[in-house]
Protein backbone atom coordinates (compact mmCIF):
# COMPACT_ATOMS: atom_id res chain seq x y z
CA UNK A 1 0.00 0.00 0.00
CA UNK A 2 2.83 2.33 0.97
CA UNK A 3 4.67 1.51 -2.27
CA UNK A 4 1.56 2.22 -4.35
CA UNK A 5 1.02 5.56 -2.62
CA UNK A 6 4.66 6.51 -3.23
CA UNK A 7 4.35 5.73 -6.96
CA UNK A 8 1.13 7.74 -7.13
CA UNK A 9 2.83 10.73 -5.50
CA UNK A 10 5.71 10.52 -7.99
CA UNK A 11 3.29 10.40 -10.92
CA UNK A 12 1.41 13.41 -9.61
CA UNK A 13 4.66 15.34 -9.19
CA UNK A 14 5.73 14.37 -12.71
CA UNK A 15 2.43 15.53 -14.20
CA UNK A 16 2.58 18.75 -12.21
CA UNK A 17 6.15 19.55 -13.27
CA UNK A 18 5.54 18.67 -16.94
CA UNK A 19 2.36 20.71 -16.88
CA UNK A 20 4.31 23.68 -15.55
CA UNK A 21 7.10 23.39 -18.11
CA UNK A 22 4.99 22.90 -21.20
CA UNK A 23 4.51 26.24 -22.98
CA UNK A 24 1.14 27.38 -24.21
CA UNK A 25 1.88 30.28 -26.54
CA UNK A 26 -0.74 31.69 -28.88
CA UNK A 27 1.13 34.62 -30.46
CA UNK A 28 4.61 35.80 -31.35
CA UNK A 29 6.39 38.99 -32.29
CA UNK A 30 6.69 39.47 -36.04
CA UNK A 31 8.69 42.70 -36.14
CA UNK A 32 10.05 45.23 -33.66
CA UNK A 33 11.00 48.77 -34.62
CA UNK A 34 11.60 50.42 -31.28
CA UNK A 35 11.42 49.43 -27.62
CA UNK A 36 8.85 47.98 -25.30
CA UNK A 37 8.23 45.51 -22.51
CA UNK A 38 6.21 42.40 -21.88
CA UNK A 39 4.32 42.09 -18.60
CA UNK A 40 4.64 38.44 -17.53
CA UNK A 41 4.08 37.07 -14.03
CA UNK A 42 4.28 40.56 -12.55
CA UNK A 43 7.64 41.30 -14.20
CA UNK A 44 8.66 43.55 -17.07
CA UNK A 45 10.69 41.82 -19.79
CA UNK A 46 12.19 43.75 -22.70
CA UNK A 47 10.56 42.95 -26.03
CA UNK A 48 12.78 41.12 -28.51
CA UNK A 49 12.49 39.18 -31.74
CA UNK A 50 11.08 35.63 -31.71
CA UNK A 51 9.42 36.30 -28.36
CA UNK A 52 6.22 34.32 -27.88
CA UNK A 53 3.20 35.28 -25.82
CA UNK A 54 0.40 33.54 -23.93
CA UNK A 55 -3.20 34.65 -23.56
CA UNK A 56 -3.61 37.45 -21.03
CA UNK A 57 -0.06 38.74 -21.24
CA UNK A 58 0.35 42.46 -21.93
CA UNK A 59 2.71 44.31 -24.25
CA UNK A 60 3.66 47.95 -23.67
CA UNK A 61 5.40 49.72 -26.56
CA UNK A 62 7.37 52.74 -25.38
CA UNK A 63 8.98 53.77 -28.65
CA UNK A 64 8.33 52.91 -32.30
CA UNK A 65 6.05 49.95 -32.95
CA UNK A 66 5.79 46.18 -32.72
CA UNK A 67 3.80 43.79 -34.88
CA UNK A 68 2.31 40.76 -33.18
CA UNK A 69 1.01 37.74 -35.05
CA UNK A 70 -1.64 35.62 -33.40
CA UNK A 71 -1.44 31.94 -34.26
CA UNK A 72 -4.86 32.27 -35.87
CA UNK A 73 -3.11 34.40 -38.53
CA UNK A 74 -4.23 37.86 -37.43
CA UNK A 75 -1.55 40.57 -37.30
CA UNK A 76 -1.79 43.39 -34.76
CA UNK A 77 0.36 46.54 -34.87
CA UNK A 78 1.05 48.01 -31.44
CA UNK A 79 2.39 51.57 -31.70
CA UNK A 80 3.91 53.81 -29.04
CA UNK A 81 2.63 54.73 -26.54
CA UNK A 82 0.04 51.96 -26.21
CA UNK A 83 -0.70 48.58 -24.63
CA UNK A 84 -1.98 45.34 -26.07
CA UNK A 85 -3.25 42.29 -24.23
CA UNK A 86 -2.93 38.92 -25.95
CA UNK A 87 -6.49 37.59 -26.43
CA UNK A 88 -7.76 34.16 -25.51
CA UNK A 89 -6.58 31.37 -27.77
CA UNK A 90 -9.03 30.64 -30.57
CA UNK A 91 -9.92 27.36 -32.17
CA UNK A 92 -7.87 26.74 -35.29
CA UNK A 93 -4.63 28.00 -33.74
CA UNK A 94 -3.08 24.54 -34.00
CA UNK A 95 -0.75 24.77 -36.99
CA UNK A 96 2.95 24.50 -37.87
CA UNK A 97 3.63 27.91 -36.33
CA UNK A 98 1.99 27.00 -33.03
CA UNK A 99 3.70 23.61 -32.99
CA UNK A 100 7.12 25.19 -33.58
CA UNK A 101 6.60 27.94 -31.01
CA UNK A 102 5.45 25.56 -28.28
CA UNK A 103 8.28 23.08 -28.46
CA UNK A 104 10.14 22.56 -25.22
CA UNK A 105 13.69 23.82 -24.74
CA UNK A 106 16.18 21.51 -26.41
CA UNK A 107 13.83 20.33 -29.15
CA UNK A 108 14.69 21.04 -32.78
CA UNK A 109 13.21 24.44 -33.52
CA UNK A 110 13.88 27.59 -35.51
CA UNK A 111 12.53 29.60 -32.57
CA UNK A 112 14.05 27.72 -29.61
CA UNK A 113 17.62 27.33 -30.74
CA UNK A 114 19.17 25.53 -27.75
CA UNK A 115 21.65 23.63 -29.89
CA UNK A 116 19.27 22.94 -32.78
CA UNK A 117 21.45 24.67 -35.35
CA UNK A 118 24.56 22.79 -34.29
CA UNK A 119 22.72 19.49 -34.70
CA UNK A 120 21.66 20.46 -38.22
CA UNK A 121 24.93 22.16 -39.16
CA UNK A 122 27.36 20.28 -36.95
CA UNK A 123 30.63 21.45 -35.45
CA UNK A 124 32.15 21.26 -38.92
CA UNK A 125 30.08 24.29 -39.96
CA UNK A 126 28.43 22.54 -42.90
CA UNK A 127 24.72 23.13 -43.48
CA UNK A 128 22.85 20.87 -43.42
CA UNK A 129 24.42 17.62 -42.21
CA UNK A 130 21.20 15.72 -42.78
CA UNK A 131 18.20 16.64 -44.88
CA UNK A 132 15.42 15.25 -46.99
CA UNK A 133 14.95 16.43 -50.56
CA UNK A 134 11.76 17.98 -51.81
CA UNK A 135 12.95 20.40 -54.50
CA UNK A 136 16.23 19.10 -56.07
CA UNK A 137 17.17 22.59 -57.28
CA UNK A 138 17.61 23.65 -53.64
CA UNK A 139 20.17 20.97 -52.74
CA UNK A 140 23.17 23.13 -51.91
CA UNK A 141 25.54 22.48 -49.01
CA UNK A 142 27.00 25.59 -47.37
CA UNK A 143 30.37 25.77 -45.65
CA UNK A 144 30.95 28.31 -42.91
CA UNK A 145 34.23 29.63 -41.60
CA UNK A 146 36.33 27.54 -43.98
CA UNK A 147 39.64 29.02 -45.16
CA UNK A 148 39.51 27.68 -48.67
CA UNK A 149 43.07 28.74 -49.61
CA UNK A 150 44.73 26.88 -46.76
CA UNK A 151 42.67 23.68 -46.87
CA UNK A 152 42.75 20.85 -49.36
CA UNK A 153 39.16 19.71 -48.88
CA UNK A 154 37.50 17.14 -51.12
CA UNK A 155 33.88 16.07 -51.38
CA UNK A 156 32.32 12.73 -52.32
CA UNK A 157 28.62 11.84 -52.58
CA UNK A 158 27.65 8.16 -52.72
CA UNK A 159 24.55 6.04 -53.09
CA UNK A 160 24.04 4.62 -49.59
CA UNK A 161 23.01 1.18 -50.87
CA UNK A 162 25.36 0.57 -53.80
CA UNK A 163 28.28 2.69 -52.51
CA UNK A 164 28.57 4.07 -56.04
CA UNK A 165 30.04 7.57 -56.30
CA UNK A 166 27.42 9.84 -57.89
CA UNK A 167 29.22 13.16 -57.47
CA UNK A 168 32.74 14.22 -56.53
CA UNK A 169 34.85 17.35 -56.12
CA UNK A 170 38.54 16.55 -55.74
CA UNK A 171 39.45 20.04 -54.54
CA UNK A 172 36.77 22.23 -52.98
CA UNK A 173 37.36 25.88 -53.89
CA UNK A 174 34.05 27.42 -52.93
CA UNK A 175 31.96 27.74 -49.77
CA UNK A 176 28.99 26.10 -51.46
CA UNK A 177 28.62 22.58 -52.83
CA UNK A 178 25.94 22.80 -55.50
CA UNK A 179 24.22 19.42 -55.89
CA UNK A 180 21.21 20.72 -57.81
CA UNK A 181 22.34 18.96 -61.00
CA UNK A 182 22.78 15.54 -59.38
CA UNK A 183 20.21 13.00 -60.62
CA UNK A 184 18.80 12.02 -57.24
CA UNK A 185 16.41 9.05 -57.39
CA UNK A 186 13.21 9.21 -55.36
CA UNK A 187 13.19 6.64 -52.59
CA UNK A 188 16.98 6.44 -52.34
CA UNK A 189 19.29 7.82 -49.69
CA UNK A 190 22.80 9.17 -50.15
CA UNK A 191 25.70 9.99 -47.90
CA UNK A 192 28.52 12.44 -48.36
CA UNK A 193 31.99 12.91 -46.92
CA UNK A 194 34.02 16.10 -46.73
CA UNK A 195 37.71 15.50 -46.01
CA UNK A 196 40.34 17.87 -44.59
CA UNK A 197 37.82 20.10 -42.82
CA UNK A 198 39.01 22.90 -40.49
CA UNK A 199 38.39 20.53 -37.56
CA UNK A 200 41.02 18.14 -38.93
CA UNK A 201 38.62 15.24 -39.39
CA UNK A 202 36.11 14.24 -42.10
CA UNK A 203 32.56 15.55 -41.93
CA UNK A 204 29.74 13.22 -42.92
CA UNK A 205 26.13 13.78 -43.83
CA UNK A 206 23.08 12.21 -45.45
CA UNK A 207 20.54 13.25 -48.07
CA UNK A 208 17.25 11.38 -48.38
CA UNK A 209 15.30 11.75 -51.61
CA UNK A 210 11.78 11.48 -50.26
CA UNK A 211 8.87 13.75 -51.04
CA UNK A 212 7.28 15.84 -48.31
CA UNK A 213 3.93 14.55 -47.08
CA UNK A 214 1.88 17.67 -47.66
CA UNK A 215 4.11 20.33 -49.23
CA UNK A 216 3.23 19.41 -52.79
CA UNK A 217 3.77 22.65 -54.68
CA UNK A 218 6.76 24.90 -55.29
CA UNK A 219 7.01 27.58 -52.62
CA UNK A 220 5.71 30.97 -53.70
CA UNK A 221 6.04 33.91 -51.36
CA UNK A 222 2.63 35.03 -50.12
CA UNK A 223 1.50 38.48 -49.00
CA UNK A 224 0.50 36.73 -45.76
CA UNK A 225 3.34 36.26 -43.28
CA UNK A 226 1.21 33.64 -41.56
CA UNK A 227 1.13 31.59 -44.78
CA UNK A 228 4.86 32.03 -45.36
CA UNK A 229 5.86 31.05 -41.82
CA UNK A 230 3.47 28.12 -41.75
CA UNK A 231 5.08 26.75 -44.92
CA UNK A 232 8.66 27.40 -43.73
CA UNK A 233 8.00 25.65 -40.43
CA UNK A 234 6.29 22.75 -42.19
CA UNK A 235 9.38 22.17 -44.34
CA UNK A 236 11.62 22.49 -41.30
CA UNK A 237 9.46 20.11 -39.23
CA UNK A 238 9.70 17.52 -42.01
CA UNK A 239 13.51 17.91 -42.07
CA UNK A 240 13.54 19.51 -45.52
CA UNK A 241 16.26 21.92 -44.44
CA UNK A 242 17.48 22.77 -47.95
CA UNK A 243 14.00 23.93 -48.88
CA UNK A 244 13.32 25.74 -45.61
CA UNK A 245 16.54 27.71 -46.11
CA UNK A 246 15.57 28.73 -49.65
CA UNK A 247 12.01 29.63 -48.57
CA UNK A 248 13.40 31.93 -45.87
CA UNK A 249 15.69 33.60 -48.42
CA UNK A 250 12.80 34.08 -50.82
CA UNK A 251 10.84 35.83 -48.06
CA UNK A 252 13.83 38.04 -47.21
CA UNK A 253 14.03 39.10 -50.87
CA UNK A 254 10.31 39.90 -50.90
CA UNK A 255 10.25 41.55 -47.46
CA UNK A 256 13.76 42.92 -46.77
CA UNK A 257 12.53 45.08 -43.88
CA UNK A 258 10.51 42.38 -42.14
CA UNK A 259 12.60 41.29 -39.16
CA UNK A 260 11.26 37.78 -38.70
CA UNK A 261 12.80 36.25 -41.83
CA UNK A 262 16.33 37.57 -41.33
CA UNK A 263 16.27 36.37 -37.71
CA UNK A 264 15.12 32.91 -38.81
CA UNK A 265 17.94 32.76 -41.37
CA UNK A 266 20.46 33.73 -38.73
CA UNK A 267 19.12 30.99 -36.44
CA UNK A 268 19.33 28.44 -39.23
CA UNK A 269 23.07 29.04 -39.63
CA UNK A 270 23.75 30.08 -36.04
CA UNK A 271 27.22 29.28 -34.68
Amino acid sequence: MLKTSFITILLCISVFVSGQSKPNYSAMILSLKGKGVLLRDGKEIDLKMLQRFSSGEQLKVKDGQATVMLFSGEEVVVAAVSDYTIPEKKNGNDNNISEMANRAEGEMSLINQSGSASRIRGKGQIFPLKSKIHYPENVILRLQGAKMDSLNMSFVLKDSKTQKVVFEIKEVKDTIIDLSQVSFVEGKSYYWTMSNTPQGRPANGTIVCKKAKSCDSVFNVSDSHYTNLNHIFELYNQQHYFDAYEAINACIAAYPHQDIYSVLLKNTLKH
